[in-house]
């Protein structure tokens, strides 16, 4: 198959997924520093096989380490954010190419804090299936700390082998009744080969990734007593005092609320010339719980797509790329029986029932244009998350969620001097539909919603808004630079949240070498 072939084979896969698909909110039009352009400059980093980072070994290797802040101030945020947060890391990366092997790797270290802030007891709330929020504000502080390392070695003439381990963990903690703690566990590890030839390359890698996130919450003071609410999905769920048994915080012989979520799969790598495709599939394996005590079974099947392209224009380079995900998720309420005979308590468990559906896609295509002084990105994308919610039979209600995006990003060169500004633009529309999938049934009281909050994310996700943002890079003296970045979004006809506007500043200073 010729370069035609593949580019052909790419586009009858575009066409095979929906219009409307999700793109994960990140940077969109965005300036990269030295480092990054050059992993970007290899297609395999996009992918998931570790051996990739050899597979780009005309480009040079590179390192940095940098101490940064940010500072943030705004009414336009999520519920679980702090209306002023502010954090502080420190973090080196590096990539390097010698005779026999390539190696790439990085630390990091960040601390985050906020006031009054209450909501999601996660790290990162709205990825499980299943939520936990409290609701009294309060300091909340965040260390995390993460590394990766990845080797790829030429074993033969034709033949690479290599590994690669992702690490990354987090400790959460609320300081003010109702206080909560955890911690996150994030790590991946991914063996892979390539076999390549002079225009071909064919690659392949197992995967291997285990997330854990377990909240445990806390009342010191005893005057006062504090509701909490588990949300089951679209913000249907159970509110009540934070010990009741029905949101699983503080459940005899288990500590917290322990989720955990382990995936296996294989990834595929295609290169002829400079066109790239990847393909990556994760089947996962999700509980809620532990020991006889699994509340929640939440399976899922996760599918990947990256395709790159890059050619040369007289003093240009041109690359284009297309990254899409599909992910499926179905979460399964266990029922359990609990019976206590002569003070032993045993567990029956019944069976299970399925009270939320997700059915997330999403598609981003980006174009570069670069030259020794200037580079220009613009890219665009859009996601769709299609959730079903059915926590009481037989009340059932679906949502279809819908967001795009487009941005733009340039960058110059000057003297010293690295001078970058982007635009960016994003909105969205739900719709949702309230159902009775029986009649006869005699129910008439309807699940629970936590309304409030519900509206308030809505109106998050779907307000139409304008994000601009620039950067100044002074390179001072011998690899040593000082950087300055500011952005501001500012979102239309917004009625519920605290305001319409939303800064942050960011103030770094590194070294290359």
């Amino acid at each position: 198959m010729n370069r035609s072939g593949i580019i052909l084979l790419a586009m009858a896969f575009f066409a095979s997924l929906p219009l409307s698909a999700q793109i994960t909110e990140g940077r969109d039009a965005v300036v990269f520093n030295d480092y990054e352009q050059v992993l970007r400059a290899n297609f395999w980093q996009d992918g998931s096989n570790p051996v990739g980072i050899r597979q780009h070994i005309s480009g040079k290797s590179a390192s940095y380490a940098e101490f940064y802040g940010t500072v943030s101030n705004g009414g336009f945020r999520q519920s679980h954010e702090a209306a002023t947060p502010w954090s502080a890391g420190a973090k080196a990366r590096s990539t390097m190419h010698l005779d026999k092997f390539s190696m790439q790797g990085s630390f990091s270290f960040e601390q985050a804090q906020g006031n009054d802030m209450c909501g999601s007891m996660f790290v990162n709330p709205g990825y499980y299936p299943v939520d936990a929020l409290e609701f009294t504000p309060g300091r909340k502080i965040r260390q995390s700390y993460s590394f990766d390392g990845a080797i790829s070695v030429d074993v033969a003439e034709q033949w690479r082998v290599g590994v690669g381990i992702d690490f990354l963990s987090s400790n959460y903690a609320k300081r003010k009744d109702l206080r909560h703690s955890n911690y996150l566990l994030d790590m991946s590890f991914t063996p892979g080969v390539v076999w390549h030839s002079e225009r071909w390359s064919v690659g392949l890698d197992a995967i291997v990734r285990k997330t854990a996130d377990t909240p445990t919450a806390k009342q010191i003071g005893t005057k006062e007593t504090y509701d909490a609410f588990l949300d089951k999905g679209l913000y249907y769920g159970k509110l009540e005092n934070w010990e009741g048994s029905g949101l699983h915080l503080s459940e005899a012989g288990v500590s917290g609320l322990p989720v955990k979520e382990i995936f296996a799969g294989a990834g595929l790598q295609l290169q002829h010339g400079s066109a790239f495709i990847d393909f990556t599939y994760l089947r996962g394996k999700g509980t809620i719980g532990e020991k006889q005590y699994i509340w929640f079974r939440f399976p899922s099947h996760v599918l990947s797509f990256n395709f790159g392209e890059r050619w040369n224009r007289g003093d240009f380079t041109h690359t284009l790329r297309f990254s899409a995900d599909w992910r499926l998720l179905r979460n399964n309420e266990s029922v359990i029986e609990k019976i206590t005979e002569g003070g032993v308590s045993t567990t029956i468990m019944h069976g299970s029932n399925q009270i939320l559906s997700r059915n997330e896609s999403s598609f981003r295509v980006e174009y570069e244009l670069a030259s020794a002084s200037q580079e220009l990105v613009i890219s665009g994308g859009a996601d769709e998350k299609l959730s079903v919610a059915s926590q009481m039979y037989p009340y059932v209600t679906g949502q279809d969620l819908v967001q795009w995006t487009a941005a733009a990003g340039y960058t110059r060169h000057i003297g010293h001097f690295d001078v970058s500004a982007g635009l960016r633009y994003r909105g969205g529309r739900q719709q949702e539909d309230d159902r009775l999938v029986s009649e006869e049934t005699g129910v008439v009281t309807k699940p629970y919603r936590l309304e409030d909050y519900y509206r308030n994310q809505m109106e998050y996700d779907t307000a139409h808004r304008i994000e601009a943002g620039a950067s100044v890079t002074y390179n001072m003296w011998k690899g040593l630079y000082l950087k300055a970045v500011i952005d501001e979004v500012h979102a239309f006809r917004v009625e519920i949240l605290p305001g319409a506007d939303r800064v942050s500043a960011s103030l770094r200073i590194g070294y290359k070498f």
